[in-house]
């Protein structure tokens, strides 16, 4: 295989010692191809990360009227 071309076949994952994912998700990920869901941020920052958007979109809107 050439040095530039990349191999994306799937390879299932073997970790007998998982530090973050549970044996059911890594069975889902090597059944399935993905893992969901995946908490990324905690409930407060979520809806911190939801307030931010949505202020952003209304002024950004606005914004947008007023060019």
């Amino acid at each position: 295989m050439p040095a530039e071309m990349i191999d994306l076949a799937f390879k299932p994952v073997i970790n007998p010692e998982p530090a973050h994912l549970s044996k059911a998700q890594i069975d889902a990920f090597n059944r399935l191809g993905f893992v969901a869901p995946i908490d990324v941020f905690d409930a407060q920052q979520a809806r911190a990360n939801v307030a931010y958007f949505e202020t952003r979109q209304r002024t950004e809107s606005a914004a947008c009227f007023h060019a």
